[in-house]
């Protein structure tokens, strides 16, 4: 049976919306970045009403959580926030609580041949060993997919309610009484 519930299939259209805006140079996308972000990881206290906005605001965050990233230039992902080295920030692992605030790119570590890591990341180089940046363009990976693009169906299926099966049904019913009956024995 496929039945659809309105209120996730609201919620994976405005997941793809919040998705399209965080990672579209579209104008739309570049015009409500400027009205209401100060930072990609903070919001404007005080900014113009906006209906886009309203629907795609509750899901940014989700949206920047399960995103990580391949790296091209480097330029546009937070060296300390982003997902690009590991499948969670440098932030977190340094234990680096005002991390948002900083920011530092990846390619202003990068030298061309070489990383500049800053001091407090040298004992972990494997981090870094295994990227290299390139002159091609950052892409955004949505973690929960295995091929890392963000579609309407991975939307939808991040809204599904995990399935258990239901082993114990079948000692419950039998085909000689019915499940209506079963519950009365």
């Amino acid at each position: 049976m496929n039945i659809i519930i309105l209120h996730h299939e609201n919620n994976a259209y405005l997941l793809k919306l919040a998705w399209n805006f965080a990672y579209s140079n579209k104008p739309w996308s570049l015009l409500l970045k400027v009205r209401v972000l100060k930072s990609k990881y903070e919001f404007r206290m005080v900014y113009r009403s906006s209906s886009l906005w309203l629907g795609t605001k509750q899901f940014y965050s989700t949206i920047l959580d399960y995103t990580s990233w391949t790296v091209g230039t480097g330029s546009f992902i937070n060296f300390w926030n982003d997902k690009w080295c590991s499948t969670t920030s440098l932030a977190n692992i340094v234990g680096l609580s005002n991390g948002a605030s900083i920011p530092d790119t990846v390619s202003q570590f990068w030298s061309g041949c070489d990383w500049n890591i800053p001091l407090s990341l040298q004992q972990m180089p494997h981090f870094f060993n295994h990227i290299m940046v390139r002159e091609e363009q950052n892409i955004p990976n949505w973690i929960l997919d295995e091929s890392g693009r963000f579609t309407l169906k991975s939307a939808r299926t991040f809204f599904l309610e995990p399935r258990v099966p239901c082993c114990w049904g079948k000692f419950i019913w039998s085909s000689s009484i019915p499940p209506s009956k079963t519950l009365v024995l």
